[in-house]
């Protein structure tokens, strides 16, 4: 009797998205480079003083971590075409 060979679990370790950051007094603007994501696949968490950019496609996982002033919140993010732009306000 042959027994049918288990399927190895492919580990795949999250790769770092190209950022830019700039921060001003009031504001954070952060740009980050997701080519080949679909949107859907984006996930954009703001918890306490901490920013977690997460996105997968069927070849990578891309998470980028940023910490940020407590109290803040996200004002406005936009992506096109494979740039994701999120605008971050400083409670003062």
């Amino acid at each position: 009797m042959i027994k049918p060979r288990k399927q190895k679990k492919i580990k795949q370790s999250a790769k770092t998205p190209p950022t830019e950051i700039s921060r001003t007094p009031q504001s954070i603007y952060i740009r980050c480079l997701l080519n080949a994501i679909d949107e859907e696949k984006i996930r954009i968490d703001l918890e306490h003083d901490r920013l977690t950019i997460s996105a997968a496609n069927e070849n990578e996982i891309l998470i980028k971590k940023i910490k940020v002033p407590s109290g803040s919140y996200i004002s406005n993010k936009k992506f096109h075409e494979g740039m994701l732009e999120i605008f971050i306000e400083r409670q003062l």
